[in-house]
């Protein structure tokens, strides 16, 4: 379990980031410019237009769907650290293979539900994910 925690930290840690820069206070800009800085840097030009909600769903799923596939990255790594480090006990390979095989299923899972999302997006005619080309 404390394997599995120290996994999620060191993958949270990861996604956060290390910051580029060092903003000094000197030169701050005020709060509104900032919040237009970070509207603009985050693709929304205009504020006061509506955003679509079929857009935002999508964008929604896609953002748990990434969330899964860290999961499973996660639970394959744990699975073939207790296969490693089982030295023959059954009881550890066997725990290993399940979490293994709920892994792959997971994934499976997760790559259907992608595929239906894409389908419906294009169907309804949003796009899932910009930023990918289906």
């Amino acid at each position: 379990m404390k394997f599995i925690i120290a996994i999620l930290f060191v993958l949270a840690l990861l996604l956060l980031g290390i910051p580029d820069n060092v903003v000094l206070a000197q030169d701050a800009p005020s709060y509104m410019e900032q919040l237009q800085a970070g509207g603009t840097g985050a693709g929304i030009e205009n504020t006061e237009t509506p955003i679509d909600p079929r857009s935002f769903i999508a964008y929604i799923i896609q953002i748990a769907l990434s969330f899964v596939g860290i999961i499973f990255t996660g639970l394959t790594v744990y699975g073939g650290y207790l296969r490693v480090t089982a030295h023959g006990e059954n009881e550890r390979i066997e725990k290993s293979t399940k979490v293994i095989t709920a892994a792959v299923i997971g994934l499976a899972i997760t790559l259907l539900a992608l595929g239906i999302t894409v389908a419906v997006s294009t169907i309804v005619g949003t796009a899932a994910n910009p930023a990918f080309t289906y």
